[in-house]
């Protein structure tokens, strides 16, 4: 796809609002887009290297210690700006990055900063021949990429993380 189809055409209204949005981004913008076309391309990459199963059993993976629950603003920031830069960078790589491509850069970038995603995947019937699925990501209550359909049925949901045991029982 050529940039002038995938972008408009230079002087088309949709060339100006690209160029409009990308004046108006701060320095901190441009590292989390860079951070997340990275992220992407390490996605895609996995996607290549790795079967299906060892993929969905890494996004299940829980971490005692990577939290699951926020501490302060932040952290809700953090999550957000990892979205709006996940959803950015996709339009703008030339490779495929659907929403497991997504969801896979996104978990990488979220456990990174010590936080622990919920990783969610569901699929649709609509007849014999009609069929769809969909990934999708949240983190602390918050969805980051993959917005959460209800018209899915979910097949994979977030593994249950338990507290450690103490080395000492209550008698």
């Amino acid at each position: 796809m050529s940039d002038s189809t995938k972008f408009g055409k230079p002087g088309g209204a949709r060339f100006w609002r690209l160029c409009k949005k990308c004046a108006s981004q701060t320095p901190q913008d441009w590292v989390f887009l860079f951070r997340a076309i990275l992220a992407l391309l390490r996605a895609r990459l996995l996607m290549l290297t790795s079967t299906d199963s060892e993929l969905v059993s890494s996004l299940r993976h829980t971490k005692p210690n990577l939290r699951n629950n926020v501490f302060g603003p932040p952290d809700r920031i953090w999550i957000r700006r990892i979205g709006e830069a996940m959803k950015n960078a996709s339009a703008i790589v030339p490779w495929r990055s659907d929403c497991l491509v997504q969801a896979i850069a996104a978990d990488h970038l979220l456990r990174r900063r010590g936080l622990q995603p919920d990783f969610f995947l569901g699929v649709q019937v609509g007849s014999e021949t009609d069929f769809s699925a969909h990934c999708w990501l949240d983190c602390c209550g918050d969805p980051v990429v993959g917005q959460t359909q209800e018209t899915f049925s979910v097949l994979v949901v977030p593994t249950p993380v338990f507290p450690p045991r103490s080395a000492s029982l209550p008698s």
